[in-house]
């Protein structure tokens, strides 16, 4: 059970990075209402792969890992957990507005609500991208045990 569990956590994190990453493509100042609803689905799978990593982080912090304890006194897992907590509010942020665009795609305000916002979000994905491509660099350097 724990591979399955160590195995489903790296999918999270590859599912995560796909998801920003069709984000960052998907998303333009003047989209259809196709192609706004497209981006609506990829933060979807965005938000779920944060769920699994969640779960699956979790369980391998408590139960299949090297034990709390371990992970609990380590400064760099404390780091690791901050940044995704910072990675999670970030996302918070951009996927309330695309869901509020994917509401409001049939109104004409809204090409001029995206125009606005559209620059924020790509910064807040770019500074995403960069933070979760530091996770796991940071987990191979607890699992090394530095820090401890």
């Amino acid at each position: 059970m724990a591979t399955f569990i160590i195995y489903l956590h790296f999918l999270s994190i590859m599912l995560l990075m796909g998801a920003l990453i069709s984000e960052y493509l998907l998303l333009k100042t003047n989209q259809s209402a196709v192609q706004i609803r497209m981006l609506a689905v990829s933060a979807k799978i965005h938000l779920l792969s944060f769920g699994i990593l969640l779960v699956t982080g979790l369980l391998r912090w408590f139960v299949y890992g090297k034990g709390a304890l371990y992970y609990s006194k380590n400064p760099v897992f404390h780091t690791k957990l901050t940044i995704y907590a910072v990675i999670v509010i970030l996302a918070v942020m951009q996927t309330a507005k695309i869901f509020k665009w994917n509401r409001q795609k049939e109104k004409n305000d809204i090409q001029l609500q995206m125009e606005a916002a559209t620059g924020k979000i790509f910064l807040l994905l770019r500074l995403e991208i960069i933070l979760v491509i530091i996770i796991p660099l940071l987990a191979v350097i607890v699992m090394r045990g530095a820090g401890s």
